[in-house]
């Protein structure tokens, strides 16, 4: 019996011209995502389990492989850039080689490094399934499902360090060492409740992005519709200035204090740091991550809950870092994530592909934007 593990190519066809300022209707930004190819039945290890289930992580190299992880089994596959298989590596468990929860992956050279956020490793695999390296690293945060490496620089991990409050830290290259921590959690929060937003952040730190060795572009979780810029001088970093993105945003969480642990429209749960009962989050807008395309542009995937149609808008925004503006931004029409966030983004590649992970028979789908 065989499983379909398909990966889903559709192209998008757009229609757009450049964003006026503080536009929210998005009338004249619009994609809409048509599938053209279906690619490839990949059998799992026997008749009964599917190569893929919940697709947790993914990411790209330089000639279009595709890396995926997988939150069931703890492994990692890797596609060619047509859909079709070429191996798999890892699995549950504490040994060498093995995964307890897979959350970031990243594709350098002909390298692919593997975060696994409960056992705090770094494994570093070659693009053909060679197993390399393991670094230990420390940090008593929830990494975050994003990281970035510049190689003339540092290995960028998004975590919230909760004895410095810090939202990032500078590793070497080579995970070994912390080099920095940057943007104070006091720099970036903004809700009445700062007790509860750092409950959600410390589980969510938001993507980091390191375009050259003294420059860092952050995107809190919570994204308030601007990306904020990091200068390093002095061995320090400091925050330089905002890029305003396709809308000023005002409200970003809602939070619902409650006595026992249910409620209908929490997206996360926890115990009320003050006690006496639990505290609810329902989210309104979240970061999805920064990807740098081929043209130069820094692109940021986000999504605003629609209430009125309980679902999630996806939305693509393109800055000019250098320049300090926001070039141009879409909303994907056709494309609306469920209330609770069961399929979601997890990377784009610099040729404009999002990769899409969903419950259902198809586990990734992949959205060409161009």
């Amino acid at each position: 019996m065989k499983f379909r593990s398909a990966i889903i190519l559709l192209i998008i066809s757009l229609t757009g011209c450049q964003p006026s300022e503080n536009d929210t209707s998005f009338s004249d930004n619009r994609l809409t995502a048509e599938e053209v190819l279906t690619l490839g039945d990949v059998e799992g290890p026997d008749e009964d389990t599917p190569l893929l289930s919940i697709v947790s992580a993914a990411t790209t190299d330089d000639d279009g492989f595709i890396f995926l992880a997988d939150a069931r089994t703890q492994k990692i596959h890797a596609f060619t850039p047509e859909g079709e298989h070429r191996w798999t590596q890892g699995g549950e468990g504490p040994g060498p080689g093995e995964f307890e929860m897979i959350s970031a992956l990243y594709a350098l050279d002909d390298e692919l490094f593997v975060m696994d956020g409960r056992k705090q490793l770094v494994t570093v695999y070659s693009v053909d399934s060679e197993r390399k390296a393991e670094t230990a690293i420390n940090t008593d945060g929830t990494i975050s499902n994003k990281m970035h490496i510049n190689p003339d620089a540092h290995a960028v991990i998004p975590h919230f360090d909760r004895d410095n409050e810090t939202m990032v830290s500078l590793y070497s290259p080579d995970f070994r060492e912390i080099r920095y921590q940057a943007i104070n959690f006091d720099e970036i929060i903004h809700t009445d409740y700062p007790e509860l937003e750092r409950e959600v952040l410390h589980n969510n730190p938001g993507p980091a992005y390191l375009p050259d060795e003294t420059t860092m572009v952050y995107a809190p979780f919570l994204y308030r519709g601007e990306l904020l810029i990091y200068q390093k001088s002095n061995g320090q970093w400091h925050k330089q200035e905002r890029i305003s993105g396709y809308r000023d945003i005002e409200h970003t969480v809602k939070f619902h204090e409650t006595s026992d642990s249910e409620h209908d429209r929490s997206h996360l749960s926890g115990f009320h740091p003050g006690g006496g009962g639990y505290f609810h989050t329902e989210l309104q807008v979240i970061s999805h991550g920064l990807f740098p395309q081929n043209d130069g542009t820094l692109t940021h995937l986000s999504s605003f809950l629609d209430e009125e149609e309980d679902h999630w808008q996806l939305v693509v925004e393109y800055f000019d870092v250098e320049a300090g503006t926001l070039q141009n931004f879409y909303l994907i029409d056709n494309l609306s994530l469920p209330q609770q966030l069961s399929k979601r983004p997890l990377w784009m590649d610099p040729d404009g592909r999002i990769f899409m992970s969903e419950d259902s028979e198809t586990p990734l789908r992949v959205l060409r934007v161009e």
